[in-house]
């Protein structure tokens, strides 16, 4: 079955062109620019930006080595089944073939559209690699068959609760709140109350680290202040019920991710703003910050220990489940890794006789992502705040009394 397509756009150009305005799932557009160098890096560039993959940023100069290597491991291990090429016209011959190889490899339709028809050497490129010619009628059944992307609508937020004492928070959620935002608040309460009772009625013997161990499970799932707030105030009553007075500070608690050793959560937005990293291993060391890991831990994961689809990562002698939207940047590593031909079997490897990726690089790598997108992620300093030794629950705001023996 063929991947590669040649479309003219002489018949209708607005109509195309508009067609390329329009965002579809799975579909990528790169504008092909005049490339009068064969073996240019101007091509790799044109495909990274079309795969979300933007070369500006902070950290100057990445697209500069291995472009090549770096735009395969995208596409391999991104979700883009399609790619448009507008403008395919303007590629030299070695570019087009280049292009068409690597498209091919990864499984990917290519549809090369073209303003002007040719007639010098690259028509015997377009030969030796078999184009399927389509119409641009056809084309754009085709593009019609996958929807349109939708805007992202903001989800409903959460009911902005009262922070009050946890034995109050029920009645002053019916006071202040509707009728449909005080449910939905106080489901909430009560499921982190519910999983606390669950909690300390099967434990033995409870201390300050484990309590706080089970109230970052129990909202581990969101960073929303007003959520954690029900969340917090619930698992407080259930504490309360079961002999405990737990005391949580919610706004510092809201910066647990800060703390090597406990994951962080993200939401997808987050997510796609981490997934424009130009080189696979930086998006991975991101990957790995959220799930808990120091920068001082990063250098000594394996390749095994990361899952082949990007899935799972061993911690501490556990397996910890990787976010989906984060799992492609795994894979990526994986790809880049077995390309350039890793001598070591550290997964963070920058290519093959580059030096190993080390703790302050790390660091220094976290901390320029926080700027260049303005997700949080753990940074250096923050990184050296474990879990090891007592302390870290009361940076965080919990402390706990026994009320009953």
């Amino acid at each position: 079955m063929s991947c590669l397509f040649k479309v003219s756009t002489l018949s209708d150009a607005l109509v195309a062109d508009a067609e390329l305005t329009v965002q579809r799932p799975g579909w990528a557009v790169m504008r092909a620019r005049p490339n009068f160098k064969e073996n240019g890096q101007v091509l790799w560039a044109d495909l990274l930006d079309a795969l979300g993959h933007e070369v500006s940023s902070s950290l100057r100069g990445r697209a500069g080595s291995h472009s090549e290597t770096l735009a395969f491991c995208w596409l391999a291990s991104g979700n883009v089944t399609d790619l448009i090429v507008a403008g395919a016209h303007l590629l030299p011959p070695r570019s087009l073939i280049d292009l068409c190889t690597m498209t091919t490899a990864a499984g990917t339709r290519t549809w090369l559209l073209y303003d002007i028809e040719t007639c010098d050497e690259r028509e015997e490129a377009e030969v030796n690699l078999a184009l399927t010619t389509v119409s641009l009628e056809r084309f754009l059944e085709i593009r019609h068959e996958s929807r349109e992307c939708q805007r992202a609508v903001s989800a409903h937020s959460f009911p902005v609760v009262p922070d009050v004492h946890f034995l109050g928070f029920l009645d002053a959620v019916d006071q202040v709140l509707g009728a449909d935002d005080a449910k939905v608040a106080a489901q909430t309460f009560r499921a982190g109350r519910d999983r606390m009772k669950e909690w300390l009625a099967a434990a033995d013997d409870v201390s300050e680290h484990d309590l706080a161990m089970h109230l970052h499970e129990i909202t581990a799932h969101t960073n929303d202040i007003n959520q954690l707030t029900a969340l917090v105030k619930g698992a407080q009553t259930g504490a309360f019920a079961c002999g405990w007075h737990a005391r949580v500070d919610v706004r510092k608690w809201a910066q647990r991710g800060m703390v090597a050793g406990l994951s962080l959560h993200l939401d997808d937005a987050d997510w796609e703003k981490l997934s424009h990293q130009h080189r696979p291993h930086e998006g991975a060391t991101c990957v790995l910050s959220t799930l808990g890991f120091s920068v001082d831990a990063m250098p000594s994961v394996r390749a095994t220990d990361v899952a082949d689809d990007g899935s799972t990562v061993a911690k501490d002698g556990a397996i910890v489940e990787v976010p989906v939207p984060a799992r492609h940047l795994l894979v990526a590593q994986h790809i880049f890794r077995a390309l350039a031909g890793a001598e070591t079997d550290r997964f963070l490897v920058q290519g093959p006789k580059e030096p190993a990726i080390n703790d302050k690089w790390a660091g220094r790598l976290l901390r320029v992502v926080t700027q260049d997108t303005g997700v949080v992620l753990r940074g250096w300093h923050a990184s050296r705040k474990t879990l090891d030794g007592a302390g870290w629950t009361h940076r965080l705001g919990v402390a706990m009394t026994r009320l009953v023996s």
